[in-house]
């Protein structure tokens, strides 16, 4: 894959996992299958689609990292 294209990749994963984070928080806790599932794909999307992304460019997990540290979180 190309720069480009991991980059997106890297963005869109925060983006999904991070919105996915907030539904498990509002779920009510009878939906414990469903909050499972979620954090499921969380994982698979950080460990596979992301893992990826940064395995090929670690630079772009770099950069990822100095923004959290300097903005509070990955914008």
């Amino acid at each position: 894959m190309d720069k480009d294209l991991a980059v997106i990749l890297a963005n869109s994963s925060i983006y999904v996992t991070r919105e996915l984070g907030s539904l498990i928080q509002i779920l009510p806790s009878d939906f414990k299958d469903e909050r499972e599932e979620i954090a499921q794909i969380i994982d698979r999307v950080q460990s596979r689609i992301m893992k990826k992304a940064f395995d090929e460019y670690p630079e772009i997990e770099e950069d990822l990292e100095r923004r959290i540290k300097k903005y509070g979180k990955a914008i």
